[in-house]
């Protein structure tokens, strides 16, 4: 799942440049144009698509080499008005075993999504810009933030954070309750009875019921997390609290 969109609108230079609109970015903030070069297609892959694509922004760009496969073969940062080419002297090289594809930017902080989903959300990571730091990762579910609020060195995201446990609600209902509790904050009256989920799941596929009692719940909540001092601070805030079960 993929859900950051190219707008392909006119060519210049062989490549191809998009103003961007304000409405398809959500809370990122707005490049001053994405450009996108197609690649020769592979004889092995001719349904591929290759391309490099670039977003750029006032002091920066964020580059993607996309050859056809799952995640991008290359992400990297390099200069405003550098060359959106497959490789760019100087360029800043971002290898993580989450970032899969480049999902937006809010201020100094660029953040990468993973290549496909997990456990029904899709994991992303932040990093700092200046300094090609990796921040932090974590993972939402639906369609990500509703708002995002940087600073010098503060990031405020909120979202519906899937927070996969590490033990099952159905198993261990009251010991497993409490810890998640503890790890997200919540309050125990807003723990979700996930009964019917393993229940279905289990009558779906029956020869597998032990397995699927002790199977870790996932919980879908609205989170704050702030970033301030090095670290991420996690806060639940009001609305509905979910789950389901790993893919």
């Amino acid at each position: 799942m993929r859900i950051k969109a190219l707008l392909l609108l006119g060519i210049l230079g062989g490549g191809v440049v998009a103003p961007v609109l304000a409405e398809e970015l959500g809370p990122f903030d707005e490049p001053v144009s994405e450009e996108t070069l197609e690649l020769p297609a592979s004889d092995l892959d001719p349904d591929a698509k290759p391309q490099v694509a670039c977003s750029r922004f006032a002091a920066f760009a964020v580059k993607e080499v996309d050859i056809g496969e799952i995640g991008a073969e290359k992400l990297s940062l390099i200069g405003p008005a550098d060359a959106c080419t497959v490789d760019t002297p100087g360029e800043k090289i971002v290898k993580d075993e989450v970032a899969g594809y480049f999902l937006g930017v809010s201020g100094d902080y660029i953040f990468f999504q993973a290549s496909d989903g997990w456990n029904g959300g899709l994991p992303f990571v932040v990093y700092d810009r200046r300094t090609v730091g990796r921040l932090f990762d974590d993972a939402f579910a639906g369609d990500g933030f509703t708002e995002i609020k940087s600073g010098a060195d503060t990031l405020v995201l909120h979202y519906q954070r899937s927070l996969t446990a590490e033990c099952s609600l159905y198993k261990d209902t009251g010991a497993c309750a409490a810890a998640i509790a503890t790890k997200t904050g919540l309050a125990a009256k807003r723990i979700p009875d996930c009964t019917a989920i393993y229940d279905a799941e289990k009558k779906r596929t029956p020869d597998f019921k032990e397995e699927i009692d002790k199977l870790p719940t996932v919980i879908n909540y609205p989170v704050e997390m702030r970033w301030a001092g090095g670290k991420a601070t996690f806060s639940p805030m009001g609305g509905d609290v979910t789950c389901n079960l790993p893919s």
